[in-house]
C-alpha cells in the first residue's frame, strides 16, 4: 500500500462523517527523543500527554535525552512528578541514532509513535495516525515547512527528491515528524544510523521489505532550535550515512564472498578456461602481425626504441638525435627487448603490446576470479576479448596497451589486499610494483587512475582491513623503487626534466590542450565502438545495476561495486579533460568486461525471479547473435570493396556474405531463442567475425594507406630497391 493522506481524508477510511472522538482501544508508546529542550520541555511534554489522553487510556512517555547541556534533565524530572505516564531515559551517548534505538527498545506497548527530536506533538496528528494504523504497516507524518527560510526549504526539497530517487522512500518529507507503527514492526526497522539520517533509513528499510507506508499530513512541528543548529553541525555525517546506506544497502548489499571456503571454490583456476582464453587470444592477438606501422605513434615509437639499439643509450629517449621526454621508457625498453629477440620488424614491435593483451587478459581472469567468482571472471575476460577496441590495442605499438595491463593489476590487487579483515601484503606490494611500472609506462597518470577509486570504494562500503602509514610507506617504496631511479638519472642529466614532464606534459597538457579536442560526450560512441560487440551487454548492465527489485539487488556485490566506481573513474576523468584520444579509456574496459561477466554469472545464467533477466536470458544470444551476422556481411562487402573486386576474392567474400546470411536465417527463428546451444552460437559467431575483421581486413586497410608501402612501390618502379625517396607533408618515421 503506497498512499498519502491529507487534511479531511479521514472519513474515507472511518466509513463516512467526521473523525471519531471515540478512544481507540490501541495501547501507544510514544518515543520522544529531546536535545537541550530546557525551554520547551514542559510545553513538549503537556502537548504529548493531552494528545495521548484524548486518543487511548493506556499510554507511555519514553522521553529520551540525547545528553543535553542545559537543564533538560531536571525539567524532565521535575515533570515526571506531574505526568505519571512519563519515562525519561538519559542517553549520554549523542546522536539521534542512539536515542531512537534506546526508546524503542524501551517501548512496552502494542503500537509505538516515533517523534522527531524536539516534536511538539498535536492531538489531531495522533488521531490521524492512529485512524491510518490498522491499513498499513507503518504511516509517516509530513510535516510542514512554510514558515521556515527558503533556503532550507530549498535543500529540505533537494534531499528529499534525492532520498526518493536513489533510496526509495516514497514519500514528500524523508525527515518525517511522527512515524506510527506496531512496536514489533518498530523494532524490526530500528535504524543503524547515528545521524539525523535515522528517519530515511526507516523509511527506505520498509520500502526495500515490502511494507506499506502511508503518508499522513501534520501539523505537528519541533520546539526550539537546539536541535536544529546539531543537525547543522552534523550534515556532514548525515550526508556520510546516507552515501554509505545508499550503496550498501540498496545498490550492492551482498558480501563478495559468504565464508573463506566459498571464496576458495569461487577462486579455484580450470585448466581449460586458461587454455581456451589463451588460444583465442592466439589467434586474435598474434595472427598477422606483419603489416606496416601505422602513423605516427607506432612508427615513432619503434623508431625510438631502434635508435637505443644503435645508439647504446638506454637511458633517455631519443628521437631523430634530441631527447624524447615526452614518455617513461618501459615500453621502448620492452621493444628493445624484443628486437634483441626477434630483430627489427613490425612483427617484433608489436609483439610487445600482444604480449601485454595477454597478459592483461589472463590478470582479468586470475584476480577476477576472487572478485567476481570462478565463472564471472571466465566470462568476463571472455567478454574482454570480444572489445574490438582492445584487440586492436594488443595488435598495435602504443602505451595504453601496456598501461592497461598495469593499471589492471594494480586495481584488482589494491582491492583484494583490503577485502578481508587483514591486510594481504603479497597483494599490497604486487599492487604497488604494477603501479611503479604503470608510471615507468606512461607517467603518474597510473597512480591518477588506480588509487581514486579505491580510496572511493573504501569510504563508501566503510569495511575491509586498515591501512596503516606504514603500509603506505611499504607501497609508496614499491612504487618509488620501481620508477624513482630513472627520474632521478634523467633529471641529473637533463636538468629540466621534471618540471618538463610533470607540469608541462601532464599538467597543463591536461587543462589547456588544443590538439585531440572532442566534446566531453565524446567517449561515450567510443566505448560502444570500442567494445563492439560485446557493447550489447552494455544497456543491459546499466539496468541491472539500477534496478531495486529484491533478487536482483541482492546480486550485486560490494567488488561490483568497485569495478563499476574504477570504469567510471577512468571514463569521467578523462572526459574532464580537454584533449582526448579513443585509447584513453581503454583501462576501463577490463573492469567493464568482470562487471558484465558478474552480471551473466549472478542474475542472467542463474535463474533468479526476476522478470527482465527472464527476458534477458533469451534476448542476448538472440539479438546478440543476430547483430554479429550483420557485422559479417558487412565486413564481407568492405573486404570486396577494398580489394578492388579482385578475382581471387570473389570466393572469399561471397562465403562470408552468404554464409553470414544463411546463418542470419537460422538463428533469426522463435526455435532458435530457446536452444541451449544458442549462448555458444552468441559466443563463437561475434568472436569470428571479430577475428576476420581484425586478422584480414584492417591489416589490408593499413597496407594499402602505408607510406613505407607507397615508397616499395616507388623504388621498385625505379629498378633501385635502395633509391632515396624524399616525402613531403608526412611523417618520416614510417619509413622504419
Amino acid at each position: 500500500m503506497d498512499a498519502r493522506l491529507q487534511h479531511g481524508d479521514e472519513s474515507s477510511l472511518a466509513g463516512g462523517g467526521a473523525a471519531p472522538a471515540a478512544k481507540s482501544g490501541a495501547s501507544i508508546s510514544l518515543v520522544l527523543p529531546v536535545l537541550d529542550a530546557e525551554k520547551s520541555l514542559a510545553r513538549i511534554v503537556l502537548a504529548a500527554n493531552e494528545a495521548l489522553a484524548r486518543v487511548t487510556g493506556d499510554y507511555e512517555i519514553v522521553l529520551v535525552d540525547g545528553g543535553s547541556h542545559d537543564g533538560t534533565l531536571a525539567v524532565a524530572t521535575a515533570t515526571g512528578s506531574m505526568f505519571p505516564a512519563l519515562r525519561v531515559l538519559e542517553q549520554p551517548a549523542l546522536g539521534p541514532g542512539n536515542q531512537v534505538r534506546a526508546g524503542i527498545h524501551a517501548a512496552t506497548k502494542d503500537y509505538v509513535a516515533l517523534a522527531a527530536t524536539n516534536t511538539i506533538l498535536e492531538a489531531h496528528d495522533l488521531e490521524r495516525l492512529v485512524l491510518v494504523a490498522p491499513h498499513c504497516h507503518l504511516a509517516s507524518g509530513t510535516a510542514g515547512h512554510e514558515h521556515d527560510g527558503w533556503i532550507h526549504r530549498l535543500l529540505l526539497r533537494t534531499y528529499n527528491v534525492a532520498a526518493d530517487v536513489l533510496l526509495a522512500t516514497g514519500v514528500r518529507d524523508s525527515q518525517s515528524a511522527v512515524k506510527f507503527a506496531r512496536r514489533d514492526t518498530m523494532r524490526a526497522l530500528a535504524p543503524a544510523a547515528e545521524s539525523a539520517f535515522l528517519h530515511t533509513e526507516m523509511l527506505s528499510n520498509a520500502r526495500r521489505t515490502g511494507l506499506s507506508v502511508v503518508e499522513v499530513d501534520l501539523a505537528s512541528r519541533r520546539g526550539g532550535t537546539a536541535v536544529d543548529a546539531y543537525a547543522l553541525r552534523n550534515s556532514a555525517a548525515t550526508i556520510r550515512e546516507a552515501a554509505r546506506f545508499w550503496w550498501t544497502t540498496c545498490m550492492f548489499p551482498a558480501p563478495d564472498a559468504p565464508d573463506k571456503a566459498d571464496d576458495q571454490a569461487a577462486g579455484a583456476i580450470r585448466s581449460w578456461h586458461i587454455a581456451l582464453l589463451t588460444a583465442v587470444a592466439a589467434i586474435v592477438m598474434f595472427t598477422r602481425l606483419t603489416f606496416p606501422l601505422i602513423e605516427p605513434d607506432e612508427a615513432r615509437y619503434a623508431l625510438i626504441a631502434a635508435s637505443m639499439i644503435d645508439s647504446g643509450d638506454l637511458l633517455v629517449p631519443q628521437r631523430e638525435g634530441s631527447f624524447y621526454l615526452d614518455k617513461p621508457p618501459l615500453l621502448y625498453w620492452m621493444t628493445v627487448a624484443s628486437f634483441w629477440a626477434f630483430g627489427v620488424h613490425d612483427y617484433a614491435a608489436r609483439t610487445v603490446t600482444a604480449l601485454a593483451g595477454l597478459g592483461t587478459l589472463l590478470a582479468t581472469y586470475f584476480a577476477g576470479r576472487h572478485l567476481v567468482g570462478r565463472r564471472g571472471a571466465y566470462l568476463g575476460a571472455f567478454l574482454l576479448l570480444l572489445c574490438l577496441g582492445f584487440v586492436l590495442a594488443s595488435r598495435f605499438l602504443i602505451m595504453d596497451g601496456l598501461l592497461t595491463l598495469f593499471t589492471t593489476v594494480t586495481i584488482l590487487s589494491m582491492y583484494l589486499a583490503t577485502q578481508r579483515g587483514e591486510l594481504r601484503r603479497g597483494w599490497w606490494m604486487l599492487a604497488a610494483i604494477s603501479c611503479g611500472l604503470g608510471v615507468m609506462t606512461k607517467g603518474p597518470i597510473a597512480l591518477v587512475l588506480t588509487l581514486p577509486p579505491w580510496v572511493a570504494a573504501r569510504w563508501l562500503a566503510h569495511e575491509g582491513a586498515a591501512v596503516r602509514p606504514r603500509d603506505w610507506l611499504w607501497f609508496g617504496g614499491g612504487v618509488a623503487g620501481v620508477a624513482l631511479p630513472w627520474f632521478v638519472a634523467v633529471s641529473i642529466r637533463e636538468p629540466g626534466f621534471l618540471r618538463y614532464f610533470f607540469w608541462e606534459h601532464h599538467v597543463v597538457r591536461y587543462t589547456t590542450n588544443m590538439i585531440h579536442v572532442e566534446p566531453w560526450w565524446f567517449y561515450i560512441p567510443v566505448l560502444a565502438i570500442g567494445m563492439f560487440p560485446a557493447c550489447v551487454l552494455l544497456p543491459v548492465l546499466a539496468v541491472y545495476i539500477g534496478r531495486r527489485t529484491k533478487m536482483v539487488a541482492e546480486s550485486r556485490t560490494r567488488a561490483q561495486g568497485y569495478l563499476l566506481l574504477s570504469a567510471l573513474w577512468t571514463v569521467g576523468f578523462f572526459s574532464i579533460g580537454t584533449g582526448k584520444l579513443a585509447t584513453y579509456i581503454l583501462p576501463a574496459l577490463p573492469m567493464l568486461c568482470l562487471l558484465m561477466g558478474a552480471m551473466l554469472d549472478r542474475a542472467i545464467l542463474t535463474n533468479i525471479d526476476d522478470k527482465f533477466m527472464a527476458r534477458m536470458r533469451l534476448w542476448i544470444p538472440f539479438h546478440g547473435t543476430r547483430l554479429a551476422l550483420l557485422a559479417g556481411i558487412v565486413l564481407g562487402i568492405v573486404d570486396f570493396i577494398i580489394d578492388g573486386g579482385e578475382a581471387d576474392q570473389w570466393l572469399e567474400c561471397a562465403l562470408l556474405v552468404f554464409g553470414s546470411a544463411a546463418l542470419y536465417w537460422y538463428v533469426s527463428r522463435r526455435t532458435f531463442a530457446e536452444r541451449p546451444a544458442r549462448w555458444y552460437f552468441a559466443a563463437a559467431v561475434p568472436l569470428a567475425v571479430l577475428a576476420i575483421g581484425i586478422a584480414d581486413i584492417y591489416p589490408t586497410i593499413a597496407t594499402k594507406r602505408s607510406l613505407a608501402t607507397r615508397v616499395a612501390a616507388s623504388r621498385h618502379a625505379a629498378g633501385d630497391e635502395l633509391a632515396p625517396v624524399i616525402c613531403f607533408g608526412r611523417h618520416e618515421d614510417s619509413l622504419l
